[in-house]
């Protein structure tokens, strides 16, 4: 009777075990599939607050009267401040992280083959001006295509790729 006892005891200790494996691992893909949308999201605000900077009716897209590369400036370093008035987060629990910060804490929840990837990300973003210095990407052609381009390519795009 004893040993029979053990035995379930031990079944129900396993099954208890692997239920909160199981929802830990629910609670993560759930959390991360949260953080790839509030960070996409993020981009696609600066990517409009950088068309908004341009007269998009003229193909070679030129500032607005009143608009220059310090407005690129401003976007740009919104990137690694918490969102204020011009871009409501779509989780609130995000609300007082930056985009880097929350491409670092995604970087907690991925596979460890994947995490250089996401290295070189924040490495771009936490010296975006050298990043684009480098890439040869003036701030006044950063709404023609280039910058934005490469931008993306070298971060949202890597991001997404890994999902």
């Amino acid at each position: 009777m004893v040993i029979i006892s053990n035995l379930c005891y031990w079944d129900w200790s396993l099954y208890t075990q692997y239920q909160n494996s199981n929802t830990e691992r629910l609670k993560t893909k759930d959390l991360v599939e949260r953080l790839d949308l509030e960070i996409g999201y993020r981009f696609s605000q600066v990517q409009i607050q950088l068309f908004s900077l341009v007269d998009n009716k003229d193909k070679n897209y030129p500032f607005l009267e009143g608009k220059d590369k310090n407005d690129v400036r401003k976007i740009l370093d919104n990137l690694s401040q918490p969102p204020k008035d011009s871009i409501i987060p779509l989780y609130q629990e995000f609300s007082n992280l930056s985009t880097v910060a929350l491409i670092a804490e995604l970087r907690r929840y991925v596979p460890e083959n994947e995490r250089n990837e996401i290295d070189g990300v924040l490495a771009h973003l936490s010296g975006i001006y050298i990043f684009l210095d480098v890439e040869k990407a003036n701030l006044s052609d950063t709404i023609r295509s280039y910058a934005v381009e490469t931008l993306l390519n070298k971060t949202l795009l890597k991001i997404k790729d890994l999902r």
